[in-house]
């Protein structure tokens, strides 16, 4: 098979993005939700680029009939990192959804996955083909092995991102899947999602060459 990807060391500086948020006012806590909404459903808003600022007046905040769950948001320790957890976990989220115990069991999850995330990445490397470039290739009319064990999660959303932050595959996957329905909604959330994935880049580089160059 033609290897499309070779795995390399060369080492790459990814700047680390660090969490500096604490607890919130309600109308504070307003205002990143409806940014962090439009990061992750509008192509041309970027949280980062903006410092998570929006057009947002707090008269309209303070006539809206569900302002009492941003009362409830802004009790949470960190606000946005709840809110991020739920944009990912949940296609539909809204805020009236923090009412529910499935959005703190979404952050929860998200949380156990971010204090163990090596871990977690090198379980669902195991779950992959041994051969790397078999899980990017793409077959006629099917999608990459890769990305049918995300969308039957089998692995979670940061092994998808992380892999293409290491090799840059939503590029080729782009040109092989431009005809395809589910796939720009897949990569708009992992490309999304991309920035506030707090790690050392180069040390689940070093994970993949352990994995793969040694099958």
């Amino acid at each position: 098979m033609q290897n499309i990807y070779t795995l390399s060391k060369r080492k790459v500086d990814y700047p680390l993005i660090r969490g500096t948020i604490a607890r919130v006012e309600p109308y504070e806590a307003y205002v990143k939700y409806l940014a962090l909404k439009s990061h992750f459903s509008d192509k041309n808003y970027d949280f980062i680029k903006y410092n998570g600022k929006v057009k947002a007046w707090r008269t309209t905040f303070e006539s809206r009939k569900d302002k009492y769950f941003f009362y409830k948001l802004s009790k949470q320790k960190d606000p946005i990192e709840f809110l991020i957890a739920n944009f990912i976990g949940n296609d539909d989220f809204y805020i009236g959804d923090i009412r529910d115990d499935r959005a703190n069991e979404v952050y929860m999850e998200y949380k156990k996955r971010q204090q163990s995330l090596s871990y977690v990445f090198k379980d669902d490397l195991s779950k992959m083909k041994e051969d790397f470039n078999e899980n990017i290739i793409v077959p006629e009319n099917q999608h990459p092995y890769l990305l049918r064990l995300y969308m039957r999660k089998d692995i979670c959303i940061e092994t998808l991102t992380l892999i293409n932050k290491c090799v840059n595959i939503f590029s080729y996957w782009d040109k092989e899947l431009k005809n395809d329905i589910m796939w720009p909604d897949i990569k708009m959330k992992a490309t999304k999602y991309s920035p506030f994935l707090k790690v050392d880049i180069n040390k689940y580089r070093e994970i993949i060459l352990s994995k793969f160059n040694n099958t």
